[in-house]
């Protein structure tokens, strides 16, 4: 289940990632709403070292994002779309909870883990969901 409707024209993909929650959250913010070649590249340049977000360098959770970001694009191709002309809408929540055996089970078992969710929508398609997003949020009243 993803957070807004997909319909034939989008590409999606979304995974549990092995990664901190705050640290994908603010990948994901970084990432958010870009054009998807722009998003891929600075998703490397996160990696490299060469680019930050928020002062800091977020290695394990940009290569997790990177990597779901190459899914979608596999996705993206095998419906016959453009990736590069498409906007990205990625979001993250947090996953559930997994516990590591310990002989102490007080200290240091909780696993961090969250949910990433990954979806490409045409460009064009992506003012029309802003505007019925609106309306839902207005109360089912039309803005013009």
């Amino acid at each position: 289940m993803y957070t807004i409707p997909v319909t034939k024209e989008m590409a999606c993909a979304h995974t549990d990632v092995r990664a901190s929650h705050i640290a994908t959250l603010a990948v994901c913010k970084r990432l958010n709403r870009k054009q998807f070649a722009f998003a891929k590249e600075l998703a490397k340049k996160i990696i490299e070292k060469k680019a930050d977000v928020n002062g800091k360098y977020y290695t394990k959770a940009s290569k997790a994002v990177l990597n779901l970001l190459e899914s979608v694009e596999h996705n993206a191709k095998q419906k016959n779309l453009n990736a590069d002309q498409m906007t990205l809408n990625i979001s993250c929540h947090k996953g559930p909870k997994m516990m590591r055996g310990r002989h102490k089970s007080s200290i240091g078992t909780r696993l961090k883990l969250c949910k990433v969710e990954v979806i490409l929508m045409p460009t064009k398609l992506e003012k029309i969901e802003r505007k019925n997003m609106l309306s839902r949020v207005a109360g089912g009243k039309k803005t013009e």
